[in-house]
């Protein structure tokens, strides 16, 4: 089978760094009217303290539009994960246990969670990655690399469809 790839939308970061660089003189723009004199230091210290969180988010989304290994490698070997938020690279097929899907309470992000065997292996691999990674180490049947969908032309039950697909053909290949 052909390795199944996801990279990174580049004209998707670009829309979104657009409008981040469109926003920010607009607020900066707001912070400097005139205002009611009994409020005006407060609006000001906030809107300029928003317009420096955005830059710091356009910032974000900079170094994101630059990556280009993909997001998401499906293969014989299993699959490399860059899009979790703490990326763990290769997952072999071996080490996956099951998958599911679920949903975020405040928004219809769909995440895919990959649930694996020897949990210590991949939480070394994403402090590894990131320093500041905080890692909650739980029941070894509960610890998943999630997935946001939202980096993906397809939803999670698809790509978790995908993946199962994948896996169901990779064991018939080691069973034979």
């Amino acid at each position: 089978m052909e390795p199944v790839i996801f990279y990174h939308s580049r004209s998707e970061v670009t829309w979104q760094i657009a409008a981040g660089i469109i926003g920010i003189p607009a607020l900066l723009w707001v912070a400097s009217e005139p205002m009611h004199p009994r409020d005006a230091w407060v609006t000001r210290v906030f809107l300029v303290g928003l317009s420096v969180a955005w830059g710091a988010l356009i910032y974000k989304l900079y170094q994101r539009g630059q990556i280009t290994e993909p997001l998401l490698r499906i293969d014989n070997e299993g699959i490399t994960d860059n899009a979790s938020e703490y990326p763990v690279g290769l997952i072999p097929w071996s080490d996956v246990t099951r998958l599911c899907v679920t949903t975020t309470m405040s928004t219809q992000v769909l995440i895919l969670h990959i649930y694996v065997k020897d949990q210590d292996k991949y939480i070394n691999r994403m402090l590894a990655g990131n320093k500041r990674a905080r890692v909650k180490k739980t029941h070894p049947k509960t610890f998943t690399i999630k997935i946001k969908d939202f980096w993906f032309p397809m939803s999670a039950y698809e790509l978790m469809e995908l993946i199962n697909t994948w896996r169901k053909a990779q064991s018939t290949l080691a069973m034979s």
